[in-house]
């Protein structure tokens, strides 16, 4: 299992970077790894519904329902990063800040929460976390404006769609299984030369 630092000295090899000993480090190295850590970590939850991240709750309703357009407010959980199922599939919904918003008086919820210990991260969790971080600190450690693209383009075109198959046959849902060609999510960095696969 990785500690924050093996992920850390992970990304700063792949970099060509001097590793670090503590996250409390005074080194340029370990002041970039803690400053993109949690960033570079929640993206990468946004990204697949990883299944070492995902949590099920029900959600506390509130006593005032919307304004208008839904019958019901309910309360997200502090932890929560994405949604990755509602237990009634068919509802409709809406998410507006800390809130979803639907009409099912009892709402249960799968969703992505928020992780900061990689030693619950999946593989390859892991190594779409490295290849992130790898992608923020390589500009800044190289002098070289340009240097998170190879990174970027590993993330999208190996890492993720690797991590996406393995969650997917880790569940006997079918459904899950063939949405990991869905490829239609953003690149994280703004790059416009980066290709995102479908099919590898």
């Amino acid at each position: 299992m990785n500690t924050k630092i093996d992920v850390w000295n992970m990304a700063l090899a792949r970099v060509g970077a001097q590793s670090v000993v503590s996250d409390t480090d005074e080194n340029l190295e370990a002041s970039l790894c803690r400053f993109f850590w949690a960033q570079t970590v929640d993206e990468i939850l946004r990204l697949n519904h990883w299944n070492c991240a995902l949590k099920r709750a029900e959600l506390a309703r509130l006593s005032e329902p919307p304004a208008f357009e839904w019958s019901y407010a309910y309360r997200l959980p502090v932890d929560f990063i994405s949604l990755a199922q509602l237990e009634v599939s068919s509802a409709d919904y809406v998410i507006e800040g800390n809130l979803l918003l639907c009409n099912l008086e009892v709402c249960r919820i799968k969703y992505v929460r928020r992780m900061n210990n990689p030693a619950e991260f999946s593989p390859w969790m892991t190594a779409c976390v490295v290849l992130n971080l790898a992608a923020k600190l390589a500009p800044k450690l190289t002098n070289n404006e340009n240097a998170s693209s190879p990174f970027t383009n590993e993330l999208y075109q190996i890492a993720l769609p690797q991590g996406r198959v393995a969650d997917a046959y880790d569940s006997s849902n079918t459904n899950k299984r063939d949405s990991w060609l869905d490829f239609d999510k953003p690149p994280l960095f703004g790059d416009e030369n980066i290709q995102v696969f479908g099919r590898f």
